[in-house]
């Protein structure tokens, strides 16, 4: 038995999509605040990606509270895979609640959800409902503040047509000064959730292309230590 072992140790670490990779219901992948660096009295905007891999109506709640006073910005429908929200904000924790129609009622949310988010989501159903909080680093300086990180080098989007049969699709990007690249997908896998970016801010992640024809979503978030994000989009199409 003794000389399989080096067989099935060599099989059980095939590379292949990762589970965690996939986005299967509605998931808030992202939300890039802008500056990431603030100073206590100063106001920010937060941009916030939602994926539904079902494509179907969505709403988004964003929303602050300090001590009992808390302000929740609009609630926002729209019907595509990923939608970007814009809302100023002031200093102050952002929570976002994105849910599928019918699954909460962001018109008009109880103070006492608003003041309690985690309970708020303890009530709700598991799928089609995704919170996140985001706050940006706070700094006394009045001076050069820290920037989201830029993608200075990007895969050719066109190299992403026609991938049926690849075992692997490479994409390599440049992004300096970020530290961790997280990847999603709404069809095929990632072969990891998460990939360290080099001190030259380079990173190469790989996408495996799902059996069936159709488009794949990928979406891949680089974020620094200093709070600084930046999210990448593409199109996958297997014909």
């Amino acid at each position: 038995m003794i000389r399989y072992l080096p067989l099935l140790v060599l099989f059980a670490c095939e590379p292949g999509p990762n589970e965690e990779t996939l986005v299967d219901s509605l998931q808030i992948v992202a939300a890039v605040a802008e500056p990431p660096e603030v100073a206590p009295a100063e106001p920010y905007e937060v941009a916030v990606t939602v994926v539904d891999p079902e494509a179907t109506d969505f709403e988004v709640l964003v929303w602050s509270c300090l001590e009992d006073d808390c302000a929740a910005a609009p609630a926002v429908v729209d019907g595509s895979e990923a939608v970007t929200t814009v809302a100023s904000v002031t200093p102050a924790p952002q929570w976002i609640l994105a849910c599928e129609p019918g699954l909460c009622d962001l018109e008009n949310p109880r103070p006492q959800d608003l003041k309690d988010p985690f309970g708020w989501l303890a009530g709700l159903p598991i799928e089609g409902v995704s919170l996140v909080s985001r706050l940006p680093r706070l700094t006394e300086t009045t001076g050069e503040r820290h920037a989201n990180p830029v993608i200075e080098s990007e895969p050719d989007v066109g190299s992403l047509v026609d991938v049926r049969g690849e075992k692997a699709v490479k994409l390599h990007f440049v992004v300096p000064g970020a530290e961790t690249a997280w990847t999603y997908t709404t069809r095929g896998g990632f072969r990891r959730p998460s990939e360290d970016v080099s001190s030259e801010g380079e990173v190469t992640v790989e996408w495996y292309a799902p059996n069936k024809a159709g488009e794949s979503e990928l979406f891949v978030v680089f974020v620094d230590d200093l709070g600084g994000s930046v999210v990448w989009q593409g199109t996958a199409t297997v014909r």
